[in-house]
């Protein structure tokens, strides 16, 4: 039996920004060094976070989203997920 949960998904979820390339496209790595999660939550949020751990990793992007990201949304980097 195939489950086909594809068509499910694409009545819910219309595709996907990938943070890695919004902060490439928004935070010169002169600002930072690199563009690494742990990187830019202690410049931004003023704390490390718990790298490899899904909650702490969701938790330090949103942090990082509002402080330096949000503004990015206007430039096309959303991408077709499906």
């Amino acid at each position: 039996m195939t489950l086909r949960l594809d068509s499910e998904a694409r009545e819910v979820i219309g595709g996907f920004a990938d943070p890695w390339q919004m902060a490439k496209a928004k935070i010169p790595k002169s600002e930072v060094g690199n563009l690494r999660l742990d990187t830019l939550a202690r410049k931004y949020c003023g704390r490390s976070h718990d790298a490899h751990n899904a909650v702490a990793d969701c938790e330090a992007l949103k942090g990082v989203y509002f402080a330096r990201l949000h503004s990015v949304v206007n430039l096309n980097l959303y991408a077709s997920s499906f």
